[in-house]
């Protein structure tokens, strides 16, 4: 939930009945009073509610909570493996990846910034792979990324055209090459 504070606010707020307020996203924000015009300068951030100690897997799952429900976690798996709403998908793993960042950062006992949550999901990307089914299903070059496709360690989407995408989170500078090479293959950075 967002919340707001005149005060900056403390990363793990235990509320003294064994449940903690986890908080990220601090943003340091000026208003106006409407009435008088007198600025007061608060702090606006998000804040996710843990029982129990917060330990690194409760505070990545509040996270994503604070997202995605459950039932829409699971709708969004399940349309995946059936081979639709892959944008959802990778916007879910985004979500995921920077979940486990801003663990790691409160485990740190670290602020966590709106900016700095900007930069990184700025930083999550994934590099869109497009080519022909018949250069996967052939071995060859291509067959660690067909292997990798078929375990689902690559999201991955077949088109009506016969044409395949992968969504590659990181890609090696010569294998890049391969693909960039490849004019049946088109790769968007």
């Amino acid at each position: 939930m967002i919340s707001n504070s005149n005060n900056q606010p403390e990363i793990i707020l235990p509320l003294g009945n064994g449940n903690y307020h986890v908080n990220f996203g601090i943003e340091q924000i000026t208003k106006s009073d409407p009435f008088t015009g007198i600025e007061n300068t608060g702090f606006q951030y998000t804040s996710v509610e843990i029982s129990g100690a917060p330990d690194y897997g409760k505070i990545i799952s509040a996270i994503i909570r604070e997202k995605y429900s459950i039932d829409a976690e699971f709708a969004i798996i399940n349309a995946y493996q059936d081979g639709g709403k892959i944008e959802e998908y990778i916007a879910f793993q985004k979500w995921r990846t920077l979940a486990k960042w801003i663990a790691t950062s409160i485990q740190a006992e670290t602020l966590v910034t709106k900016a700095e949550i900007e930069a990184q999901l700025t930083g999550l990307h994934y590099i869109k792979v497009t080519m022909p089914i018949s250069l996967l299903t052939t071995g060859g070059r291509y067959e660690t990324l067909a292997n990798d496709m078929l375990k689902k360690k690559v999201p991955w989407q077949i088109q009506d055209d016969n044409m395949v995408k992968a969504y590659l989170g990181f890609i090696l500078p010569e294998h890049l090459a391969i693909l960039q090479s490849d004019p049946q293959v088109i790769v968007e950075l």
